[in-house]
């Protein structure tokens, strides 16, 4: 009986994440200036610290001289989303002695005709092309 509940658990999951945009499973990261983080950091510390829960991480592009100062990590539940939270609307975390605040992705409106946001970026890269063009206004 617990198997077959456990099963029907993992079909709601897989379920929900296929109806739910990329969009709605986000969460927002926030860096400090100066303090550069990339996103191997990123994706080790989320992996080390609650498993299996990156679909995809997406930082903010930067000619290479500059630092980013913002990511999208995009998870495969809006489940999942308050467990990293820590039933909050914020949360700060410390990957390798930086700073990390982490929220849910909030979807600015943009204007009319303007590609909208993250879930474009994930399609366009599923296409092959190398260019992702996230939110420009997104830091706080």
């Amino acid at each position: 009986m617990g198997n077959v509940l456990s099963r029907l658990n993992l079909n709601d999951d897989k379920q929900e994440a296929e109806d739910v945009s990329a969009d709605g499973r986000t969460i927002f990261l926030t860096f400090s200036k100066g303090y550069p983080i990339f996103e191997i950091e990123v994706r080790e510390f989320f992996s080390r610290k609650f498993g299996d829960l990156i679909d995809g991480v997406f930082m903010q592009e930067v000619p290479a001289e500059k630092q980013s100062l913002y990511a999208h990590l995009v998870v495969p539940f809006t489940s999942s989303i308050p467990i990293v939270l820590e039933g909050k609307n914020k949360a700060k975390f410390f990957i390798n002695g930086k700073h990390v605040w982490a929220r849910k992705y909030v979807l600015k409106s943009k204007s009319p005709g303007e590609p909208s946001s993250l879930a474009t970026s994930i399609y366009v890269i599923g296409f092959g092309f190398k260019s992702l063009s996230l939110c420009k206004n997104e830091v706080e």
